[in-house]
């Protein structure tokens, strides 16, 4: 999954980058495609190498989607709040964040009000 870091300019100029860039082609799949969508995200991926293909076949619902029932949402979503949380949060408030999150569906209206007390989280952070 790419983080915000991978959209940086000295991450984009990156020759490694480059070269990935310069081999992907994207084609647009044509009304059988469009008329998927927004339903679904219709997409398909093929890796081409000099001795065999892979190809995904078409995806309606790729790994994100709520629709899509072969992901790990759990892993998905600890992963993705890792790794945005680890932008603005100390690994001490990140970590203190997610088990306040991870306890929510028992919480009282005072401790959830306290997930806003981002003061907290900013002592946090310094440490």
């Amino acid at each position: 999954m790419l983080g915000p870091e991978d959209y940086s300019d000295a991450a984009i100029r990156d020759p490694q980058t480059r070269a990935w860039i310069a081999k992907i082609e994207c084609l647009h799949g044509g009304p059988e495609y469009d008329s998927e969508y927004p339903r679904g995200i219709p997409t398909k991926v093929t890796i081409h190498f000099e001795d065999k293909q892979l190809d995904s076949g078409k995806i309606l619902f790729p790994a994100g989607h709520s629709c899509c029932s072969s992901s790990n949402f759990d892993l998905l979503l600890q992963h993705k709040f890792e790794l945005l949380g680890r932008q603005a949060l100390s690994a001490a408030a990140l970590k203190e964040v997610q088990q306040q999150l991870l306890q929510l569906e028992a919480a009282t209206p005072a401790e959830v009000l306290q997930l806003y007390e981002f003061k907290d989280l900013l002592l946090l952070q310094q440490q």
